[in-house]
């Protein structure tokens, strides 16, 4: 490692501006810890010299970051009940500052490595391009582990004194409750599960919400329309990766046209549409490579290749997103993104969550059928539901399996296993108890 490190100089500066100021809020206790009290809860923190396992949230979250930081080891912020040994981290390279785990949304998750200036580039675009520090503090009801969270709500209090008011379970009248103890403008950054259930309950009529972020997962057209109308609030939609942190936003005042549009690249951030369709980001803050370590042609050298498959006008520099590479579904030839027919099903507001994939259809022909898997808060019968798919879709887009699944349910990013739901699908097919 360095004999300096970056990310530790800055909280210093940070810390040395604000000390007397509030960093940290709970507004479910009433808890408040100022950044001179951070100091003096890290200064009891040991010597250390191997990786720094975070699996807690809230303030011991910030301790344990700076305590790694200052320890110039690196920081693995992981979620509590994921069960992680550290001699798998054994014989990391040099410069390894941090640590993130992917999702596993798409696949199985990985471990990625990132040096302390890729997270310190990742934090410093995000606020120049969303202007978190205009406003009086982040209300985090994400999970701060994640690489979202821990971009959007831990790295804008320690390197720029944006204070953190935690919320702890994202339900309505828990945030409810919250922003009723909130003075100024606040930032409130969600996933779309979370964004439908606030809407649903009324809770963001005239709350004091300056800049509202949605990200984790697509936000559908219709949602984002719904919280226009009835609670005057432009929800912000942010892409992302955990290998290279922020990739676009959307930063007009307006609904967007559709909802394939991903705003433009964020500050610093370079995107162009590779030769198969794949989104390729070039940024400051794309991670080191995957660990164990392995040649691979997605990373390296300030690089990501992701399997998104995109658009991009340039002359706009609007970002579109067609769907992913290895979920395109083949309907007796004809391509098919999920993505489409999700946001579709979206649209109906009793349906919660829904995800949609192909699987192998009994005519040979055909290749695949579509599979819609879904959960709602009413009953929706199916012709109920392909009426309204056939306003959006073309006929051959039309699935012919229903799945209505009391299961399926978001992760706390807002996001559904397609990988996960379609082998369900397949083993109930192999017992014969196939749903259609």
């Amino acid at each position: 490692m360095s004999n300096k490190c970056t990310l530790f100089t800055r909280w210093l500066h940070t810390l040395e501006s604000r000390r007397n100021e509030a960093a940290v809020i709970d507004l479910q206790t009433g808890a408040v810890w100022n950044f001179a009290e951070i100091e003096t809860l890290l200064a009891d923190k040991p010597s250390c010299d191997t990786p720094i396992l975070a699996q807690t949230s809230g303030i011991d979250l910030i301790i344990n970051t700076l305590w790694a930081w200052r320890e110039q080891v690196p920081l693995f912020p992981l979620e509590p009940n994921v069960p992680f040994a550290l001699e798998e981290l054994d014989g990391l390279p040099e410069g390894v500052a941090h640590i993130k785990r992917t999702s596993g949304t798409t696949g199985t998750p990985r471990l990625v490595l990132f040096s302390d200036g890729q997270i310190q580039a990742d934090a410093d675009q995000i606020v120049a391009t969303m202007g978190l520090d205009q406003y009086e503090g982040n209300i985090g009801v994400i999970s701060e582990v994640h690489s979202y969270g821990f971009s959007n709500l831990v790295l804008p209090l320690l390197l720029y004194g944006i204070p953190l008011l935690m919320c702890g379970s994202p339900l309505p009248e828990n945030l409810r409750s919250a922003l009723l103890k909130v003075t100024g403008s606040v930032i409130l950054p969600g996933v779309p599960a979370m964004w439908n259930a606030w809407e649903k309950s009324g809770v963001l009529i005239n709350a004091p919400i300056g800049l509202a972020i949605s990200a984790g997962a697509p936000l559908s057209l219709e949602l984002e329309k719904r919280l226009f109308s009835s609670c005057g609030i432009k929800v912000h939609n942010f892409y992302g990766s955990s290998e290279c942190g922020g990739i676009s936003y959307d930063n007009s005042k307006d609904v967007r046209q559709s909802s394939k549009i991903a705003g433009t690249p964020i500050t610093g951030v370079e995107l162009k549409v590779n030769t198969d369709g794949r989104l390729l980001v070039k940024s400051a803050a794309a991670g080191i490579g995957y660990w164990p370590l392995e040649l691979t042609e997605e990373m390296g050298k300030g690089r990501f290749l992701t399997g998104d498959l995109a658009e991009i006008n340039h002359v706009s520099k609007e970002l579109r997103l067609i769907g992913r590479m290895t979920e395109v579904i083949n309907v007796a030839g004809r391509k098919l993104s999920p993505f489409e027919v999700e946001q579709a099903l979206m649209s109906i507001t009793s349906i919660d969550c829904c995800v949609v994939f192909g699987v192998p259809s009994k005519v040979t022909d055909r290749v695949e059928d579509i599979v819609v898997c879904y959960n709602a808060s009413a009953e929706i019968g199916k012709e109920e539901l392909q009426a309204t798919l056939k306003k959006h879709l073309k006929t051959w887009q039309i699935p012919r399996i229903l799945w209505k699944n009391n299961k399926l349910k978001t992760s706390n990013l807002g996001k559904v296993s397609r990988s996960y739901w379609r082998q369900e699908y397949l083993s109930l097919t192999d017992r014969g108890d196939r749903p259609e």
